[in-house]
């Protein structure tokens, strides 16, 4: 079973920039997007115990 690690700002700037094909230099982060990265509900059982 492989754990996955919580996204850092530097891995998730890299992560838009090769979405976009553009240099990770070119992202600037957003306080918002990053949040909504790591808060987003995973699973529909947890998106309907966070709109409960």
């Amino acid at each position: 079973m492989t754990v996955k690690r919580p996204q850092t700002r530097d891995s998730l700037r890299i992560e838009i920039a090769r979405a976009d094909a553009v240099s990770p230099l070119a992202v600037f982060p957003d306080r918002t997007l990053i949040e909504m990265t790591v808060l987003l509900p995973r699973t529909l059982d947890a998106l309907r115990s966070a709109t409960a």
